[in-house]
């Protein structure tokens, strides 16, 4: 391993940890803010791994959740179009950096995640968001991204932590409201 990979490991460690404290939030805020963190790192870490699709959509992630983030505060936020923008954003960017067939995982992973965190309920957040780390695994397993595959797996066991937590609790709580 040169230089530049030890380099692009160690910025993928602290991505890794942003992206696992992202989803033990319980606030759209929480999720987006640790997700801008992990994006911006994860830009920079795909870069010096050459891995330019990753870092492409990695940037695209970055400006789709500062505009998401402010869904809570402007109207011009929250039109659907940004939705829609987000994922053709995430297309282009993928066809234009395109490496081989291996840059369409995280296409798809973006443009699946672009629709979860556009929902503003953290529940459906976490559930659209879940099936998005397999994509991305795929592709950091293919590009050498051993932070990415490792920060992936934590995603995931992250989100089903996040959905116990939350989401179990909730359910419990309404269930004992029904039952009282």
């Amino acid at each position: 391993m040169d230089t530049m990979e030890i380099i692009a490991q160690v910025i993928g460690g602290v991505a890794l940890l942003m992206a696992i404290i992202s989803f033990q939030n319980n606030t759209k805020k929480g999720i987006l803010t640790f997700q801008l963190l992990a994006g911006c790192l994860f830009a920079v870490h795909f870069l010096f791994l050459g891995a330019y699709t990753g870092a492409a959509l990695n940037v695209v992630s970055v400006i789709r959740n500062i505009v998401y983030y402010q869904k809570q505060k402007h109207t011009w936020a929250r039109h659907k179009g940004w939705l829609f923008l987000f994922m053709a954003v995430s297309i282009a960017a993928g066809i234009l950096t395109w490496e081989d067939i291996f840059s369409l995982f995280p296409i798809l992973g973006m443009v699946l995640g672009s629709l979860g965190f556009w929902l503003d309920n953290p529940t459906y957040v976490r559930r659209v968001t879940f099936p998005v780390s397999p994509l991305w695994i795929t592709y950091n397993i293919v590009k050498g991204s051993y932070a990415g595959i490792i920060t992936e797996i934590f995603v995931m066991s992250s989100i089903i932590v996040g959905m116990i937590r939350f989401d179990r609790q909730k359910k419990e709580n309404a269930e004992a409201k029904v039952l009282n």
